[in-house]
């Protein structure tokens, strides 16, 4: 029986994923080697956090160039601010996944909802804020913190077990975060995954969540 249910945010929610995508190649120079760079790392450190994948641009750069990046944590450090606020900005903006206010509204009513997350807390908490979100979750969880630990979190604030937990997300991480622990687990398909696991409950958005959760409590 599911009691609790826990949703990632990024291509969940609200529509995110490609001004997130888009916004570490406007970071950076313009020129063919740091935008290749940028699409290589993105390539296979998408579901990382931002302060990972500048840093992997970074070294990837000194390490293309057999070079040194002079002061390269203020440089990462600078970069990771200049993504934040482009993606910030624009998450507060962009479109939310079909379905998504109704839905929460209507969920929160019968279950305790939670917000875990890959974006960092400071930033997530603003952008749901000022979506008029907060109302709905009971806490929400980002960055630093790994989407693992943080359903752990979850676990023992809830006093549930795992199989009681529905995890509803876009992203790998999500899949595997909710398999490690033996959750429940509902996938969201977008351009940015290829969910290609068999059995997956898999939704184009968030308008017929309710009613597959209905259905599992049958």
């Amino acid at each position: 029986m599911i009691k609790v249910i826990v949703f990632d945010f990024d291509g969940t929610i609200v529509d995110s994923n490609q001004l997130k995508y888009d916004a570490f190649f406007d970071i950076f120079p313009q020129d063919d080697r740091w935008q290749g760079i940028v699409k290589d790392v993105l390539d296979e450190f998408r579901e990382r956090t931002r302060g990972f994948i500048v840093e992997q641009v970074l070294r990837d750069y000194e390490t293309r160039t057999s070079s040194k990046i002079d002061g390269f944590q203020e440089q990462a450090d600078s970069y990771v601010k200049k993504y934040g606020e482009a993606v910030e900005s624009g998450a507060i903006r962009c479109e939310e996944i079909s379905g998504a206010k109704k839905t929460l509204e209507t969920l929160s009513v019968d279950y305790p909802l939670y917000i875990n997350s890959a974006t960092q807390i400071d930033s997530l908490e603003r952008i749901i804020e000022a979506r008029a979100l907060s109302p709905f979750f009971r806490r929400i969880y980002g960055a630093p913190e790994l989407k693992s630990t943080n359903l752990t979190t979850i676990f023992l604030l809830e006093r549930v077990s795992a199989r009681e937990v529905l995890v509803v997300g876009d992203g790998y991480s999500d899949l595997e975060s909710a398999r490690e622990h033996g959750c429940e687990f509902i996938g969201i398909r977008n351009e940015f995954n290829r969910f290609n696991v068999r059995d997956l409950v898999i939704l184009d958005d968030l308008e017929g969540l309710k009613g597959l959760i209905e259905n599992k409590m049958k």
